[in-house]
């Protein structure tokens, strides 16, 4: 079974539709229903639910669109980088589930960080995406 975090937001829509054309066992998931934000609640909701993986399409993105990101820098680090690292230790505490989504790409880019300090991700880059 497959836990989909952030199954109302635009990715999230986009993962839950291809997940029910293939029939594959998945658990949509938002905010709005269980607040996974929360890291004994996520951790809990992996322990009962007993995923063998876990998407992360959860994220900030802001409102009304993505230039509230540059207002609001502490909702979109919360969302964005602090997020995924409390769904990768939930993950490892209820030792049942391994994730993917955003904390790929923050570990590819760190990855990548280790060998070029100078690169810096901007809006011209490239998409950098592991799936």
């Amino acid at each position: 079974m497959i836990i989909l975090l952030g199954a109302t937001g635009y990715v999230g829509q986009a993962f839950e539709m291809e997940l029910r054309r293939r029939g594959w066992e998945h658990l949509p998931c938002s905010r709005a229903e269980v607040d996974y934000t929360r890291f004994e609640v996520l951790r809990e909701l992996l322990r009962n639910g007993r995923p063998t993986f876990l998407i992360n399409a959860a994220g900030y993105t802001g409102k009304p669109n993505v230039d509230a990101c540059e207002e609001h820098k502490a909702d979109t680090l919360a969302g964005n980088t602090l997020f995924p690292l409390t769904v990768a230790h939930a993950c490892a505490e209820a030792e049942n589930a391994r994730a993917h989504g955003r904390q790929r790409i923050l570990d590819e880019w760190n990855y990548e960080r280790q060998f070029d300090p100078v690169l810096e991700l901007v809006e011209s880059a490239p998409p950098s995406v592991l799936l």
